[in-house]
């Protein structure tokens, strides 16, 4: 009998398209442990002045394999930038901090400014199922980005851009020009269902068009979630979520969704709807949770953001 496999560690350089071979003066490396953890990535480009890191994981144990190997490099970590406030990118940051010396955290203002109110999420609903290994302790950001700006870090310079609620109630975009790739954080979650449950799907919508707008010619787009896509990946993430609003519009309108005594949303009902959605997405990936939660959590937010 097959064992199953709680933790599968990927840890790669990621090849960076050759825009423009004199100026790539950095490695680009990815890692992400699975399934547990959701498939969360975290990158660090590695220069010769030093590290950037983009993302922290969620638990306390593979931010200390992740320092592990940033330590092999023998060189100073010169900054974090952090594009969201969901635990799986932030929840790592105090035990990087411990385990490689103190370096800034940065974002724009308008993520930074939901880092309480998600950790009081995140602490309500996140942690508890993995008790001790989640570390409790929220490192704040400390250098923050207005609106739209760039910071240089490890000789490397990267764009911020705060592009509003979406996935999560404020995301945060990195734009390195020089080889002309995004870092989408979880704007874009690429091959997998995509996150709706916040009840932010118009302005998710809204992100995608204007990242398909103004960052058509990009190379890359490494999410924090899935492998490296192209721009195209954006049209069809638009649809994805356009159907799950239309999925959710159908289910108000025929008002099936709640229990008896309509006090709750019946999971019942919203398994019903959520198998459209598996039917018509099929084989794509679920965060290592049941997809029939996911996609239900995912048509519930979307039928409490349009009743609204």
């Amino acid at each position: 009998m097959f064992k199953s496999i709680k933790n599968i560690i990927i840890a790669t350089a990621l090849f960076v398209p050759a825009v423009n071979a004199a100026a790539a003066d950095y490695k680009l490396n990815r890692f992400t442990v699975v399934p547990e953890r959701w498939n969360t990535n975290s990158y660090w480009l590695e220069s010769d002045e030093g590290i950037v890191l983009i993302d922290a994981q969620l638990l306390i144990e593979d931010a200390k394999r992740w320092a592990a190997m940033l330590k092999l490099s023998g060189k100073p970590i010169k900054g974090a930038i952090i594009t969201h406030a969901h635990a799986d990118h932030y929840g790592g940051l105090n035990t990087l901090r411990k385990e490689l010396g103190y370096f800034p955290v940065i974002t724009t203002k308008a993520t930074a400014d939901t880092f309480e109110e998600m950790h009081k999420q995140s602490l309500a609903y996140t942690a508890p199922p993995f008790g001790d290994r989640f570390d409790k302790v929220q490192i704040q950001p400390d250098q923050i980005i207005e609106g739209k700006g760039d910071v240089t870090l490890a000789g490397i310079t990267l764009t911020l851009e705060n592009i509003g609620p979406g996935e999560s109630m404020s995301a945060t975009l990195v734009y390195e020009k020089t080889q002309n790739i995004l870092f989408s954080g979880d704007a874009t979650m690429h091959h997998s269902h995509v996150y709706t449950g916040e009840g932010h799907s118009e302005g998710h919508l809204s992100q995608l068009n204007h990242i398909k707008t103004e960052y058509s010619d990009v190379s890359f787009i490494y999410a924090g979630h899935g492998d490296p896509a192209r721009i195209s990946h954006v049209d069809w993430q638009i649809s994805y979520v356009e159907n799950i609003r239309a999925v959710a519009a159908r289910a108000i309108k025929a008002n099936d969704y709640m229990t008896e005594d309509g006090k709750r949303m019946d999971g019942k009902a919203l398994a019903k709807y959520a198998q459209e959605v598996i039917t018509k997405y099929p084989g794509i990936g679920d965060y290592s949770f049941p997809v029939e939660q996911i996609v239900s959590g995912n048509i519930a937010g979307v039928i409490m953001e349009l009743k609204k």
